[in-house]
C-alpha cells in the first residue's frame, strides 16, 4: 500500500507516515501525549468515537500511556516488507467498505503479492469492524478457523 499511496490515502492514514519515521521523533512524540494521539487517530475516521464502548476506549487508552508501548506500535509500522518473506498459512481479509482502503485499493488483489492462500471481503463498515460490526466480525472468525 505504500507504494501505490495516493495524496487521499495519505491523509487518510497519515499515521503509517508519521510512525514509520525513524526512531525516536514518532516515539517521543506519542508519549507526549497518548490519549490526544490515540483520539485523533481513531476519532478522525467513519464512525467516529461513537462506535467505542467508552471502558473500550479508556482501556485503549490506558495501553497506549503503557511504558514501551509508543515504541512497540511504531515498530509495528516500522516492519521491514522487503525482506520477501510471504505468508504459507490460509489469510483472511476483511477491511470496512466505508473506509480509505476501499475506496484506494483492491485491498484483495494486493495480498497475493504477500501470502499464497487469500480471502476476503469489505465489510458495512468503517475501519473499526470489531467496534461498528460486533456481531460479523466473530462469525467472519469462525467460519475462516472451522474451514
Amino acid at each position: 500500500m505504500y507504494e501505490g499511496t495516493t495524496e487521499a490515502f495519505a491523509r487518510a492514514y497519515r499515521h503509517w507516515f508519521f510512525l514509520i519515521q525513524p526512531a525516536p521523533l514518532s516515539e517521543r512524540l506519542l508519549e507526549r501525549d497518548p490519549a490526544f494521539y490515540l483520539r485523533s487517530v481513531m476519532g478522525g475516521r467513519h464512525a467516529g468515537l461513537a462506535a467505542f464502548d467508552p471502558r473500550a476506549l479508556a482501556e485503549y487508552g490506558r495501553c497506549v500511556a503503557q511504558p514501551g508501548s509508543a515504541a512497540s506500535v511504531c515498530e509495528d509500522y516500522r516492519a521491514d516488507v522487503a525482506a520477501g518473506q510471504r505468508l504459507g498459512m490460509p489469510v483472511r481479509v476483511l477491511w470496512g467498505r466505508h473506509g480509505a482502503i476501499e475506496s484506494c485499493f483492491d485491498a484483495i488483489g494486493l495480498w497475493p503479492e504477500r501470502a499464497d492462500d487469500v480471502s476476503g471481503r469489505a465489510v458495512d463498515c468503517g475501519h473499526y469492524i470489531a467496534e461498528e460490526r460486533p456481531a460479523e466480525l466473530p462469525a467472519e472468525m469462525l467460519a475462516f478457523f472451522v474451514a
